[in-house]
């Protein structure tokens, strides 16, 4: 009996969900508690954060300001 395989594999994501993502999380924090761009990419990007891409935080600090 040959046993079956079971591979699983991670969801794939894409840059534009997780980009507008970071765009959406970026908008509120602008919104809701002035900080720099430096800090909105900090936490952005922070592992105690919310942990998106450093690209991806800073992409999202660009569309704000």
């Amino acid at each position: 009996m040959v046993a079956a395989s079971l591979t699983r594999r991670a969801p794939r994501i894409t840059w534009e969900s997780t980009g507008t993502g970071a765009i959406a999380t970026a908008k509120t924090y602008v919104e809701t508690m002035p900080m720099s761009r430096s800090a909105l990419i900090q936490q952005l990007s922070s592992s105690a954060g919310d942990k998106f891409t450093k690209g991806q935080a800073t992409h999202a600090a660009d569309v704000v300001s």
